[in-house]
């Protein structure tokens, strides 16, 4: 198991989409009519994985700081993408200046 370890620690794309992959069949499953969901399914498997890996063969599996930045910068676009199709016209919650609030038309 040592060497497999290695191999992710080479491999952060591997980690990365494995990770995923995992997670999101994990996160479709239920037990007793209770599911997790995804997000919490994606975020326990890489704990779990990267635990056992530091423990099982002291190997650290590490993001470069590269794919961290792309994927925080895809969380933080696909919310806002997600907030503005909310919203009726996509009328912005707030004036340009952010501190008059808009008046909503009856």
């Amino acid at each position: 198991m040592d060497g497999f370890f290695h191999f992710l620690q080479a491999q952060p794309f591997l980690v990365i989409f494995g990770v995923v992959a995992l997670g999101m069949w994990l996160g479709k499953r239920s037990v007793a009519g209770i599911s997790l969901g995804s997000v919490v399914c994606i975020i326990l498997a890489g704990l779990l994985i990267s635990i056992w890996a530091f423990n099982g063969a002291g190997v650290s599996l590490a993001l470069p700081d590269v794919l961290k930045t792309i994927f925080f910068n895809l969380f933080i676009f696909a919310r806002m993408r997600r907030r503005s199709h909310a919203r009726p016209n996509n009328t912005p919650p707030v004036s340009p200046d952010s501190f008059t609030p808009v008046q909503q038309e009856v």
